[in-house]
């Protein structure tokens, strides 16, 4: 007859085949065995689960070492990153304490640079009021020189003699007008009119044929003048001279005669 062993989890492990029992052998001891063997496959089976979890925590443990070195080799990189972002950073400092440093520099010629404009500048108002000062002595001396020799040529006009003046101007006839009874007559009046007096064409030929004397001095005292003040004060002394308008004398009834132009 067979006989069946069974491990705790059930699993087949050895069958055993009915021999000839010895007489002389204790069945005492062999239920012991099957006792111990029953123990030892109990420890196996606790061994095995040991070995199974102990291999388990081990790759656990190999896992959260690959994640810790996974970790280490990130914290690595990180601080190479940060010590370059500290070089980088170290580096920008100095750039930028040499652009302050370049940029203090610059302020200071600039400053020396307005300063030196300020000056030239003010250098510049001096001399232009100076030019201003100097133009204004100029026309000064300008207006003063025309001044003078506009009172020399007053001098040496009013210095000629009046008679010589006199004798180049012709005397000036009396204006005597003869008139008809009739023409009285007509406008009951003792006043003259100009309606009495002849046609415009007998007093145009009349006063065509005499010449008229020319106010302007000789030329004498144009040699005199200085060729630069003479265009400048001729007007002045013509407006000076006195003048008198030409008087047309009409002819009288008993006589043929003409009259003259009188100018002074």
């Amino acid at each position: 007859m067979n006989k069946e062993l069974f491990t705790p989890n059930k699993r087949k492990k050895t069958s055993y085949t009915e021999e000839t029992i010895d007489r002389g052998i204790n069945f005492d001891e062999i239920s012991n065995l099957d006792e111990q063997l029953f123990e030892i496959e109990c420890q196996r089976e606790e061994n095995r689960q040991e070995k199974e979890r102990i291999k388990f925590e081990e790759q656990r443990i190999q896992l959260k070492e690959k994640e810790l070195n996974e970790k280490e080799f990130k914290l690595d990189e990180k601080e190479f990153e940060i010590e370059d972002e500290k070089e980088k950073l170290r580096q920008l400092a100095e750039e930028l304490n040499q652009t302050v440093s370049e940029i203090e520099i610059k302020t200071k010629q600039l400053e020396d640079k307005e300063k030196e404009l300020a000056s030239s500048q003010q250098k510049h108002l001096e001399k232009k009021k100076q030019l201003l000062e100097f133009e204004q002595q100029l026309k000064q001396r300008e207006h003063d020189i025309k001044l003078s020799e506009l009172t020399s040529l007053q001098s040496s006009l009013h210095s000629q003699p009046i008679q010589k003046q006199n004798q180049q101007l012709e005397p000036i006839q009396p204006l005597t007008i003869q008139q008809s009874p009739r023409a009285l007559k007509q406008r009951k009046s003792i006043a003259p009119r100009m309606s009495v007096l002849p046609t415009t064409s007998s007093s145009s030929t009349i006063s065509s044929k005499i010449p008229r004397k020319s106010l302007i001095p000789p030329t004498s005292t144009k040699e005199n003048i200085p060729n630069s003040s003479f265009s400048l004060t001729q007007s002045s002394i013509k407006s000076k001279i006195p003048q008198r308008r030409p008087t047309i004398l009409v002819p009288s009834t008993n006589s043929n005669s003409s009259g003259g132009i009188g100018q002074n």
